[in-house]
């Protein structure tokens, strides 16, 4: 999620891409190819998050114009990524800023269980399931290459 990039995001035909992960090497932040070929995929996205992302991006561009010269480029290895995740100033997020919010999420919501990352994946394959999606599907979603 730290390494989309709005050019990933295919607002007409409602559809993410997934292209790049933002990964620490070394205490270096970098953009990295994805670990398998089939993590290489299409989700198609819903007209709410359409609408939230639409809303994100004016956001964002709005602080472009606030922080001026002062917005942070984001480059890796020369390479600048026009990120959708950044804070405020443009810097990018790293990925364990959304576990934090999640974190903070379940406390308020007075949910005791610790939710890590991953727990989503499962979550999202669980109510797939529930909803009689096909197998194939939930598999082509979550980028495994076989079932698991």
């Amino acid at each position: 999620m730290c390494g989309l990039q709005w050019n990933d995001i295919d607002f007409n035909n409602k559809t993410l891409s997934c292209n790049n992960a933002l990964i620490r090497e070394e205490n270096i932040y970098t953009i990295s190819d994805l670990k398998t070929p089939t993590s290489y995929r299409d989700l198609p996205l819903s007209d709410e998050i359409i609408k939230l992302l639409k809303e994100h991006k004016i956001l964002q561009m709005q602080n472009k114009l606030k922080y001026g010269q002062f917005y942070i480029k984001n480059k890796f290895d020369n390479m600048e990524y026009d990120l959708v995740f950044t804070k405020e100033d443009g810097e990018f997020l790293i990925p364990s800023r959304f576990l934090q919010r999640i974190k903070r999420l379940c406390k308020y919501c007075g949910i005791e269980k610790n939710i890590r990352w991953h727990d989503l994946r499962h979550s999202n394959a669980t109510i797939l399931l529930k909803n009689k999606v096909s197998m194939k599907i939930i598999q082509e979603r979550l980028g495994h290459s076989i079932m698991q």
